[in-house]
């Protein structure tokens, strides 16, 4: 989403380059990275795949406090979804966010939000950067027999058409079905630090496919896995059987064209 922002605000096209030192500084705070493909000069897609921390706080640097919380507020991610939840984030005013906060945001530190909020996100990305309201009835039949529907419902276009045909573009393919897919991973922290030893990450993965046509969003989260810190080997586990059995369920046609078995290879 932030990289996504940013290609909105024509700060940098799908082909611009950064130099990446490995960390930065932010008033008393040093933010590094995790993955050493991060380092030195590599092309903004290179720092999308691999989560670059600091990659992400000089975009937000770039854009700073009032865009980056508009376009927060545009995805809607920190607003009441209109369904009955017992509790949905609210974004604060930016006016209340440091300076360590709002960058360290870029990489979505300090974010607490419920996983239908995370899944609309992913929403806007799969109905072309319109916003959608959520709804979980279908319809509700009443004892005489009337039907009150709940239809779809835009309520805004987050980012321009082409953002979204960039966006879209990273694709990946399991059994001639191409889907989108990200990433993510969480420290967690205890006592105002991060935990070290095993079991101390929440993995999540986001998809949504077929993607001609999506039909499913999909947001696996799963707090201290334990045989493994890296998704590959288990929330992406989670997402292989529900594809098998929504694919079947679904009826949804194969189709014929060369694909890329990154996620076979990586199971």
């Amino acid at each position: 989403i932030t990289f996504a922002i940013w290609l909105d605000t024509w700060e940098i096209d799908i082909n611009s380059m950064y130099q990446d030192d490995w960390f930065v500084k932010i008033d008393e705070f040093t933010i590094k990275n995790v993955s050493d493909k991060c380092l030195w000069y590599n092309t903004f897609q290179n720092a999308l795949n691999w989560s670059c921390n600091v990659w992400m706080i000089r975009i937000v640097q770039r854009i700073w406090r009032v865009l980056f919380h508009q376009y927060l507020e545009d995805f809607w991610i920190w607003f009441n979804t209109w369904i009955e939840l017992s509790w949905e984030s609210r974004l604060d005013p930016w006016e209340k966010w440091s300076t360590a906060w709002l960058l360290t945001r870029s990489y979505w530190l300090w974010m607490s939000v419920t996983q239908l909020q995370v899944a609309n996100a992913y929403n806007v990305l799969a109905n072309w950067w319109i916003y959608l309201r959520p709804r979980i009835i279908d319809k509700i039949v009443y004892p005489d027999w009337r039907e009150e529907i709940f239809k779809t419902e835009p309520v805004r276009r987050v980012l321009k058409e082409s953002t979204a045909m960039l966006m879209r573009a990273e694709q990946w393919a399991i059994d001639w079905y191409r889907f989108w897919l990200k990433s993510w991973t969480a420290q967690i922290v205890y006592k105002g630090k991060y935990e070290t030893w095993q079991a101390s990450t929440i993995w999540s993965f986001a998809w949504f496919w077929p993607i001609e046509d999506p039909k499913f969003t999909m947001v696996v989260t799963l707090e201290r896995p334990r045989t493994s810190v890296y998704g590959w080997s288990t929330a992406a586990k989670v997402f292989q059987e529900m594809w098998e059995y929504l694919v079947d369920y679904m009826w949804i046609p194969k189709r014929d064209y060369q694909f890329n078995n990154f996620y076979r290879n990586n199971q």
